[in-house]
C-alpha cells in the first residue's frame, strides 16, 4: 500500500484530498505509524486489495477521529468528520482478484484509534493478510 502522511488540521477526510503530504512510503498494513504526530494529522493509504475467492467480505473500521473506506472507487464505509472512538461495518461481494483500495484518516485532537479488520464466511473480524496488499 502507497502510505500519504500529512500534517494538518482536518474537518473531514476530503480535505487530504487537496494537501500536500508531509511523508509518503510503502505499508503492509493500516495502522498508525510510529512516526505520526500526537495530534492534527492525516493519512492516505492506496493500493489494491486482492482476495483470494469469491464472496461477501465484511469490513470493520475502527477510528477516532475520521475516516473513510472505498473499494473499487466507491465508499463502503463513511466515518468522516470528528469522532468518538468506535466502529461501523461495510459488507461487500467481491469476485476473487484485484480491487482497487484506498482508506483516508485523519486524527484531530485526544485520543487517536486506526484499525481496520476483515471478515468472511461468518468468521470474526482479523486483521488483513500482508499477502493481499498490492501497491
Amino acid at each position: 500500500l502507497q502510505r500519504d502522511y500529512f500534517e494538518l488540521e482536518a474537518k473531514d477526510t476530503d480535505d487530504l484530498l487537496t494537501a500536500t503530504p508531509r511523508r509518503t512510503d510503502a505499508a503492509n498494513a493500516v495502522d498508525l505509524p510510529g512516526f505520526a504526530r500526537a495530534e492534527r494529522f492525516g493519512l492516505r493509504y492506496r493500493g489494491v486489495i486482492e482476495v483470494p475467492a469469491d464472496g461477501v467480505y465484511r469490513f470493520a473500521l475502527a477510528s477516532d477521529d475520521g475516516a473513510r473506506l472505498l473499494i473499487d472507487d466507491a465508499v463502503l464505509i463513511d466515518r468522516d468528520g470528528p469522532q468518538s472512538p468506535g466502529v461501523s461495518y461495510g459488507s461487500i461481494g467481491l469476485a476473487k482478484g484485484a480491487h482497487a483500495f484506498e482508506l483516508r484518516y485523519f486524527q484531530g485532537g485526544g485520543d487517536k484509534v486506526l484499525r481496520l479488520e476483515l471478515s468472511r464466511d461468518g468468521q470474526p473480524p482479523a486483521p488483513i493478510p500482508t499477502a493481499w496488499w498490492r501497491h
